[in-house]
């Protein structure tokens, strides 16, 4: 799927909303266009990306299972080892890969927050879903915060860590007052969302926000936003779905049943890993140690065999 370039009524839109607000173009419209062309088409790779490392890795998951259709359980449950190792690599570099591309997609995220906000002013959007725009602004500092600058020396990685959670907070505390002062909170939050924008563009990571600008209390740990949750139960329904589908799928091909369980299983933990594991609560340890207890776990032990009663004279076990 090929990123079109965005309409010129799309950068005047952002351009609108940054001037109603109070505050001025970080770009000229060619740059500015030139910009969320370049975050729209990471966004739509990393999205092919995603789904076509899905499906490629099930292909030989359901060719074992026609090849080998009395293919024991464990058996089965030890070739899946691999695959959800790869699965796991993959996750761990695509976490890396969004985050290298923050400078990137960071302009899309802030520009659809600003495209809230002019929405927010003129009633066509509700607060809540600005919140969830900023929250995605959020997530990129956070991400490049933790993985985006790895070549950079330990005290400056410290640094640019410490001072990008500041920022989000100073950026939480904006869309916070949307819900008490309403619209004349707005200009502040669109203020340094545009400022956000122009720094990163100059790689300016240790200064995204003035110190006035960035808060002088000890940052409360944040709670998923409203958006976030919604996201979070969709994915859990969306993973449930397809690993159900690849079960039924798998059946229809006359695959075992054993074999049908651990695609299944392994759909739902490959896909949530891919998609991002730390949101459905699978990690590294969680998913090796299940498949570990899977394969350790050997039949339950039989009870032992009830002793014949005694005799009520002698205590000496009656014959049978």
């Amino acid at each position: 799927m090929v990123a079109e370039r965005p309409k010129p009524a799309d950068v005047g839109e952002v351009t609108a909303a940054i001037e109603a607000n109070g505050a001025l173009p970080p770009f000229p419209p060619e740059e500015l266009e030139r910009r969320l062309f370049e975050a729209e088409l990471g966004d739509r790779g990393r999205e092919a990306w995603q789904v076509g490392t899905v499906i490629v890795l099930l292909l030989p998951m359901l060719a074992l299972a026609l090849a080998f259709p009395d293919m024991e359980f464990w058996l089965a449950a030890a070739l899946s080892i691999p695959w959800l190792t790869w699965m796991l690599r993959k996750a761990w570099f695509l976490t890396r890969m969004t985050a290298q591309d923050c400078p990137l997609s960071i302009h899309g995220d802030c520009a659809r927050a600003i495209l809230a906000c002019g929405k927010v002013r003129e009633r066509q959007e509700d607060s809540l879903s600005l919140d969830a725009r900023v929250e995605a602004v959020i997530r990129d500092l956070g991400g490049f915060a933790e993985y985006g600058h790895w070549q950079a020396s330990e005290p400056r990685r410290k640094e640019l860590a410490e001072h990008i959670t500041q920022v989000q907070g100073a950026l939480r505390d904006a869309a916070g007052a949307v819900f008490r002062d309403g619209d004349d909170a707005l200009p502040p939050l669109v203020a340094r969302l545009v400022t956000v924008m122009e720094r990163a563009a100059a790689g300016r990571w240790t200064g995204l926000l003035d110190s006035a600008a960035l808060p002088t209390e000890p940052l409360p740990v944040p709670t998923p936003t409203r958006g976030r949750r919604l996201a979070e139960a969709a994915g859990i329904m969306g993973l449930t779905m397809g690993a159900g589908g690849l079960v039924i799928g798998a059946l229809a091909l006359n695959a075992p049943a054993q074999y049908a369980v651990v695609i299944g299983v392994a759909g739902f933990m490959g896909g949530g890993l891919a998609w991002g594991g730390r949101h459905f609560g699978l990690t590294t340890r969680g998913i090796f140690g299940a498949v570990g207890s899977g394969l350790s776990a050997g039949p339950a032990p039989s009870p032992p065999a009830p002793s014949p009663p005694a005799d009520a004279e002698g205590g000496r076990p009656l014959p049978p």
